[in-house]
Formats: structure tokens, sequence, C-alpha cells
């Protein structure tokens, strides 16, 4: 190779690192700035819940799970009738169980219970989250090690960088205009779900006095979830037990649903129970029908509990997890 070709070669190699360090802090900037639509988004209650969650003292009961627990827990009444601190880190699906899991992992301390109530979406295709997991940097930035683990993936690396990076990127880049948040689209603005709709302790409650809508108890968009992905299982167990070496018991109990849902996909439910009850490493309350309410109850699917469901919901949580409390707790014989 001559000289000047390796002179071509070298400026070719310096462009290139120039450009990808453009692209960098071009990235760095779009995801972690935060917007105005940030701060009002559904998603900037995660902060708060974060910050209950590190400033909460032990014992307590920690609550993981996706907008079913968000809309449908009264953390007030839950902690009136278990005598202990409880902390709603209730997000929603597209968050994914696997970040859930791994934002409390180093925060689970001794004493504490980790109640795990997560849709049956997370065992089927949503175990990693979505897209949406990309919002979270720029209202917690050291999400980013909680998310990371969901894309390092052999087999989604690859398919979830080349689809949600450039998606998300042009979301991302409308919503840092001055004006983005007045022109976003329709669907990402919802009038009900924003953050205003949380209380202090974290649960969601603009809904509680709405009236309930049409929607399919069939669960349509849901696949077929008899045998939960093997590979959420593994990643399930592998993070509860660190939290169970640092002292803190697991718990995985059922999401609420309607009684329709409960009755069409029975089969499925008694498969997938059966198996997540020998395969996970917690405590399994596998009675589904306990929490599968009357469907005059639900909002607007089949996990959102409006007023008396949620009431009637954090009732039958409070019972379930008061037996594990009451069953784990010394009895007065053995301190004489």
């Amino acid at each position: 190779m001559s000289g000047i070709e390796k002179k071509n070669v070298g400026h070719k190699a310096s462009a290139a690192v120039a450009s990808l360090s453009v692209l960098l802090i071009l990235l760095l900037v779009v995801f972690f700035t935060q917007t105005n639509f940030d701060r009002n988004s559904y998603l900037a209650s995660c902060v708060e819940k974060h910050r209950l969650l590190e400033s909460t003292a032990s014992p307590r009961v920690i609550l993981v799970g996706g907008s079913n627990l968000a809309t449908g827990l009264d953390s007030k009444l839950l902690e009136d009738r278990l005598k202990r601190k409880v902390v709603n880190m209730g997000t929603c699906i597209q968050v994914g169980l696997g970040y859930m899991l791994r934002e409390i992992a180093s925060q689970a301390r001794e004493g504490d219970t980790i109640a795990i109530m997560p849709e049956y979406e997370h065992w089927v295709d949503q175990f990693d989250g979505s897209k949406y997991l990309l919002m979270l940097p720029s209202l917690i930035p050291e999400s980013i090690s909680w998310i990371a683990p969901s894309y390092l993936s052999a087999k989604t690396l690859v398919s979830r960088i080349s689809g949600d990076f450039p998606s998300m990127a042009q979301k991302r880049a409308r919503h840092l205009l001055p004006f983005s948040f007045k022109s976003i689209d329709p669907d990402e603005n919802s009038l009900l779900y924003k953050h205003t709709g949380f209380n202090q302790r974290g649960d969601f409650v603009a809904h509680l006095d709405l009236p309930g809508k049409s929607f399919d108890s069939a669960q349509p968009s849901l696949a077929d979830f008899s045998h939960p992905n093997r590979s959420a299982i593994r990643t399930f167990n592998s993070i509860v037990r660190g939290m169970q070496a640092r002292g803190a018991k697991i718990v995985y109990l059922p999401p609420v649903t309607t009684a329709t849902f409960s009755r069409i996909r029975k089969s499925q439910l008694d498969s997938f129970y059966k198996e997540i009850s020998a395969a996970l490493n917690a405590q399994v309350i596998d009675d589904y029908s306990r929490y599968a309410l009357s469907d005059e109850y639900f909002l607007d699917c089949i996990y959102h509990v409006r007023k008396e469901g949620r009431r009637i919901r954090t009732e039958l949580v409070a019972a379930d997890l008061n037996r594990i409390l009451e069953a784990d707790s010394p009895s007065l014989g053995s301190n004489l």
C-alpha cells in the first residue's frame, strides 16, 4: 500500500470515528435530555416511585408489576391491613418484568417482602419490555443499567436496536422542540394516563370514579400463555436469588382480571400456574380465581379496576400477604 493510499485510509478512519462520535453525542442528547413530555408522561411516576423505594425503611412490602398494580391497588389501605410500609412500584406492561425486578434488586433488604403481580403478557413476549424502556433514561439516568440486559440477548440485540432506537429517537427528537408537547400524537398524550394521575404513594387514582368502557375480555392481543417463556423464568430466578440473598422474601400473586377472562382462558391459566408454581424461585399463590372480579368493576381492559374493584382487590392481597407474614413471624413461644 502506497503512502497516499495509507493516508486516504487514515482519513476515512478518522471521518468514521468523528461521525460515530457525533452520532453518540446526538443519541445521548436525545435519550438523556428530559423534556416537557417526559415530565408530564405516565412514566414520570417512576421517579417518585424510585425515590420511595430508596427512602422507605424496612421491613416493607414492595409491589412489583404493571398497570394492574398502578391502577388497582390502594397502598394506604394495604398498609393499614399489613401494619407495615408499602411501596407500589407498579408501572406498565411495556416496561417489562425484567426491568422491574432489576430496579428493585439492589434495594432489597433484610425483612422486605417482594410481592410480584405481573400481567400474563410478561411471560409471552414482554418480559424484556418494549421500545418504551428508552423513555426512562431521561427520567432516571441510572436506569440504563437495568435496561441494558433487556437488549443484550444475542437473539434480540440487532432486531431491537434496529427497530427500537430509530423509532424512539425520532419520537424523542420531536419532544425536544419547545412546542412538542402540544403537537404530539393524541395517543401519546392521553388525557387520563399521565403523571398527574398518581397520588403521593405511587397509586394511579385518576380513573377511580370513571364509568366503565366496552372492551373484549377475551384479551385477543394476548397470545397463548399456557407455557411461560423458559428464558424469562431463568432470568426471573437469577434476579430474585440475589434479593433472597439479601434477606428478602419473594411472593408471586395473580394479577386482577375480569371474571370473563378467567372463564375463557381457564385451561391456559390452569397450565400456567401449574408450571410457574414448580419453576419459580418464589412462594406462588396460584388461586387465580380469587382475583377474577366481576366485569362491572373494570374500566378499559381486563387489568384496570375502578374504585370498588380496587378496594376488593386490595383486601384480597392483604389477606394473602398477612397469611404469609404471620406464618413467617416467630411465635410467642419461640421467644420464651
